[in-house]
């Protein structure tokens, strides 16, 4: 079982990685190359979780990043949103450990 801190440290560092994505994606979206800006929190977040190197599958990153992609549709200033989404993809992963 993970500790409030630990859980709130998670969903704090996903929703980073939300926004982080969202950004970069906007600056490719106007022709800017920005892919070497990807900070790849979603390691971290396995980590803190939990998951050994061994369970840390492609499936397990392609849910990560399927769920992330709802962000592309928020506004960056959709704080709440960004919240919920990372709230969501922590319990999405819980049900995963």
């Amino acid at each position: 079982m993970i500790s409030q801190r630990r859980r709130k440290l998670v969903i704090g560092l996903i929703k980073k990685d939300l926004l982080n994505c969202k950004m970069i994606n906007g600056l490719s979206h106007m022709g800017i190359e920005a892919g070497a800006y990807y900070m790849f929190l979603s390691n971290f977040v396995f980590k803190l979780m939990g998951f050994k190197k061994k369970e840390r599958t492609d499936e397990l990153y392609d849910l990560y990043i399927g769920l992330s992609r709802k962000s592309e549709s928020l506004p960056l200033d959709a704080e709440e949103e960004f919240d919920r989404l990372a709230k969501e993809i922590y319990e999405a992963l819980v049900k995963k450990k």
